[in-house]
């Protein structure tokens, strides 16, 4: 069976969340906790979720480390799932 390339568009609309949470130590396993509900209820596969939770929680914990702004900021976080094409 030939694949059209570019792959056809889908009629499924990504799916999408954002977390906005305080620049704090806590925040970190917050977001992990966040991010893992988020994802079963997207029904990912178990290894790409426990793959985007590691990267989730490097980025997290390097923006509470490192990031020089003012205290009081917020740390934002967002997650997309965009369909497979020819997953549906």
């Amino acid at each position: 069976m030939h694949t059209p390339w570019p792959p056809l568009p889908t009629t499924a609309a990504p799916k999408d969340i954002e977390w906005r949470l305080p620049r704090h130590a806590r925040s970190v396993g917050r977001a992990r906790a966040l991010f893992r509900e988020q994802a079963t209820s997207w029904g990912l596969p178990q290894d790409v979720t426990d793959t985007a939770e590691l990267l989730l929680s490097e980025l997290m914990t390097n923006a509470y480390r490192h990031a020089e702004v003012p205290a009081g900021r917020e740390i934002w976080a967002r997650s997309r799932s965009a369909p497979v094409p020819g997953s549906l």
